[in-house]
């Protein structure tokens, strides 16, 4: 939100643009009255914020996930599981009331005044209430769980909350459509995510496939104290691990890694089954897939060559309290 590319035809001329420079390719429109420098991607996140904020008025603040990128969220990115754009959610705190247009979501939400914050002079929701409004309109209970669990993860190097501040929140609000649903996801959310995809994978496994008590992001050793890798997904029990690969694994160096660790847990007895993004286009065989997987792991019966426990030189490792 650091580089105001829209802004009103008035102030454009007030700038230095003329009226032919306005109505040439130069200048852009994205909604009636304003205009932004051509050249810009418009599914840029940051350019619809930019888009947004131009219609605002000083009373209404930006939610969702555009706060949440605000506050230094990694993962609100502005794109939902199919990778389209999401609208920018805006909630209209006085009088006014914005009508729904492309890429612009207006509520008339209650906002507390605690609920309330300024980013870089952009009146917004704080990252709690930013979470809170991104479960509410999440199209699912899974989505709901993302939304939660990006803005919680204590794994990301990121500006994050506390699940505590909301389940504060959330009693706060009374009969709120979506607000079940908000519930339900936080009870099931955890703060070790690391990605959006395995959010959903967990989901998946668990809620849909009954695959419960799976424990996320857990480093894994061999018994001579060697890190053999950090498994997404881990089945203790039985001893399946469960990676969940979204997009950032498609570049050739990622996969390389992701089969050298792969090759780790497998040496040390650990059944392995990968998840991509194109897997949870069919939920259906997802589920039985994974089922599987585990049950060929209860019938392994192989010795455990491996260990959660963390041996001494992991506490003196820095990035080991990444995943502490």
């Amino acid at each position: 939100m650091s580089e105001p590319w829209t802004t009103t035809y008035r102030q454009a001329r007030m700038a230095g643009a003329t009226e032919w420079e306005l109505r040439t390719g130069l200048w852009e429109h994205p909604y009636w009255g304003q205009v932004r420098s051509g050249g810009v991607d418009p599914d840029d996140p940051d350019v619809r914020i930019g888009d947004a904020i131009a219609l605002m008025s000083r009373s209404d603040l930006l939610t969702g996930w555009a706060a949440a990128r605000g506050h230094g969220v990694a993962h609100a990115d502005g794109r939902d599981r199919f990778y389209r754009p999401v609208p920018v959610a805006v909630i209209s705190a006085g009088r006014g009331q914005h009508r729904r247009q492309d890429g612009l979501q207006p509520t008339r939400r209650s906002v507390h005044e605690h609920e309330v914050t300024v980013i870089e002079s952009v009146g917004a929701a704080t990252l709690t209430r930013a979470a809170y409004d991104m479960a509410l309109d999440a199209p699912s209970l899974c989505e709901a769980l993302v939304a939660v669990e990006m803005c919680v993860s204590t794994v990301i190097e990121q500006g994050r909350t506390t699940l505590g501040n909301l389940a504060g929140l959330i009693d706060q609000h009374q009969k709120t459509r979506g607000i079940v649903q908000t519930r339900q996801a936080l009870a099931m959310a955890s703060t070790r995510s690391a990605s959006p995809w395995e959010s959903r994978t967990r989901y998946v496994a668990e809620v849909v496939g009954g695959l419960t008590g799976l424990e996320v992001n857990v480093p894994i050793f061999d018994h001579a104290g060697r890190l053999a890798g950090i498994a997404d997904l881990l089945d203790r029990g039985v001893g399946l691990v469960i990676e969940s690969d979204g997009s950032g694994h498609r570049e050739e160096a990622s996969h390389a890694g992701d089969n050298v660790r792969e090759e780790g847990f497998e040496v040390l007895n650990l059944v392995v089954s990968r998840v991509g993004a194109i897997d949870h286009r069919d939920e259906a065989a997802l589920v039985i897939r994974l089922q599987q997987a585990r049950l060929h792991a209860m019938m392994r019966r192989a010795e455990p060559l491996w260990t959660t426990d963390k041996p001494d030189w992991w506490w003196r490792w820095p990035p080991g309290r990444r995943w502490d």
